[in-house]
C-alpha cells in the first residue's frame, strides 16, 4: 500500500563495528496533534528510551488501547525485535522471560495482565531518543542538550578570538613598552644633556666673574700705581669680592688715604686699626678699599 504522506522515526546503534537502524513510519493523516511541537517520537521507542537496564537483556511490553507489543533490547542497549503479543506464544515468551532472568518493563502495570516482575522505568527517556525525534524547524528551550554542540562550538571560537585578541594587545603592548622605554632613554639623554649645559653655563659664568674681577683688579692696579706717590711702599695686597686690603708704609698715612679716595674705581676706603712706625720712621698702614660695581 503506497502512503501519499508519511512520517518517520529511526534509532541507529553501533554494534561491534555493524550498525544497526530501527525505523517507525505511520501516515501522517492519521497523527494529528493539538499543539505545535518540537518532537515527534512513537510511544514504544519513548517508553524504550525509559528503560535503564544497560548491560542487561530486557523487554518492553508496550500496551496501546487493546494490543500488547513487545520490545526487545539486547545488553548493548540496542533494539534486537519488535513484534504484536499474541495469546498463540504469549505464555511461551513469558516463561523465557522468567527463566532467562530478562529485565522487563511496561507503560502499564496495572491492565497489561501479565504475571512478570515489572522493574520501573526512568522518570524520562534518554537524549538519544528524544535528539532523534526533534523537529530541525523547532527550536525547544526546555531541553538545551541539542544546543550544547552549537554552544561548545561557539565557545571555542569565542576562545579563539579571545586569545587571539590577547596575543594582538599583547603584541602591542609590547611594541608601546619599547617604544616608551626608547622614550624614556631619549628623554634621559635630554636631561643629562641640559644638566650638563647647565653646569657648563654655569662654570663659564664663574669663569667670566673671575674673569671680570680680575680686569677690574688689573684696572684698579694700573689705576693705584698712577694715583699713589713715591714714597708710598705697598708690601701686602688682596683681593676678594670687590674688597681690597692693602698693606704698606706711606710718609703720610692720610694723604695716601685721600689719594685712594679719589680714585674713580674706588667707592670707598678705610684705614685698618692704629698707625704705626717702622725703622725708617715711615707710617705703617692697613688699608680697606671697596671698589665700585664694573
Amino acid at each position: 500500500m503506497e502512503w501519499p504522506d508519511y512520517g518517520f522515526y529511526y534509532l541507529v546503534n553501533e554494534i561491534s563495528h555493524h550498525w544497526q537502524v530501527s525505523v517507525w513510519i505511520w501516515q501522517k493523516q492519521q497523527v494529528a496533534f493539538a499543539d505545535d511541537v518540537t518532537h515527534v517520537i512513537p510511544a514504544m521507542a519513548y517508553y524504550a528510551g525509559m528503560m535503564s537496564a544497560s548491560g542487561q537483556k530486557s523487554v518492553l511490553f508496550y500496551k496501546e488501547d487493546s494490543a500488547i507489543f513487545t520490545c526487545s533490547v539486547s545488553a548493548a542497549d540496542a533494539i534486537e525485535r519488535i513484534g504484536s503479543l499474541r495469546m498463540a506464544h504469549q505464555r511461551h515468551l513469558v516463561l523465557s522471560c522468567q527463566r532467562d532472568k530478562v529485565v522487563c518493563f511496561t507503560n502499564d502495570g496495572e491492565h497489561i495482565g501479565i504475571d512478570l516482575e515489572w522493574s520501573e522505568l526512568k522518570p524520562d527517556t534518554s537524549w538519544r531518543v528524544l535528539q532523534a525525534g526533534k523537529r530541525a524547524d523547532k527550536l525547544d528551550l526546555t531541553n538545551p542538550v541539542p544546543l550544547y554542540r552549537a554552544v561548545g562550538v561557539l565557545s571555542v571560537l569565542w576562545l579563539i578570538y579571545m586569545a587571539l585578541d590577547y596575543a594582538w594587545l599583547n603584541s602591542k603592548h609590547s611594541a608601546i613598552k619599547d617604544e616608551v622605554n626608547v622614550l624614556q632613554a631619549e628623554v634621559q639623554d635630554v636631561l643629562d644633556a641640559r644638566s650638563h649645559f647647565q653646569d657648563v653655563s654655569k662654570n663659564m659664568e664663574q669663569i667670566n666673574g673671575a674673569l671680570d674681577q680680575q680686569q677690574q683688579l688689573v684696572g684698579y692696579l694700573d689705576e693705584l700705581l698712577s694715583a699713589l706717590s713715591p714714597e708710598v711702599v705697598i708690601e701686602r695686597l688682596s683681593y676678594k669680592d670687590s674688597v681690597v686690603t692693602l698693606r704698606g708704609a706711606a710718609t703720610d698715612s692720610n694723604q695716601f688715604l685721600e689719594s685712594l679716595t679719589s680714585m674713580t674705581s674706588v667707592d670707598s676706603a678705610r684705614l685698618l686699626g692704629e698707625i704705626t712706625f717702622n725703622n725708617d720712621g715711615m707710617q705703617v698702614f692697613r688699608a680697606e678699599v671697596r671698589l665700585k660695581n664694573p
